[in-house]
């Protein structure tokens, strides 16, 4: 729902809902086992978060949740470069 409101320029609906997303996301990042368990792969779980946080313009968080992803050792390349695309649009942002 947070992309949608971004869509349509709802901005203080868009960072109610990417608040709320964020609460899930990291929920379920605590408690992670599996990808059939969660529902999403870990790699994209993290990107999510991050994701989220940078929508958010928490750069300490976001950085924090990207940097988690681009040391794991099990992420996809695929995961990793959209991710360091993401960051560096954050880091535009300032």
């Amino acid at each position: 729902l947070s992309w949608l409101h971004r869509l349509t320029g709802q901005q203080t609906e868009e960072q109610l809902w990417a608040s709320r997303a964020i609460e899930k996301y990291v929920s379920l990042y605590e408690n992670y086992t599996s990808v059939k368990e969660s529902g999403l792969p870990e790699d994209v779980l993290l990107l999510r978060i991050a994701d989220l946080h940078a929508v958010m313009k928490d750069k300490e968080q976001a950085r924090l949740w990207y940097s988690r992803l681009f040391q794991s050792k099990t992420a996809t390349d695929k995961i990793k470069k959209d991710a360091r695309t993401h960051w560096e649009w954050v880091q535009e942002q300032d």
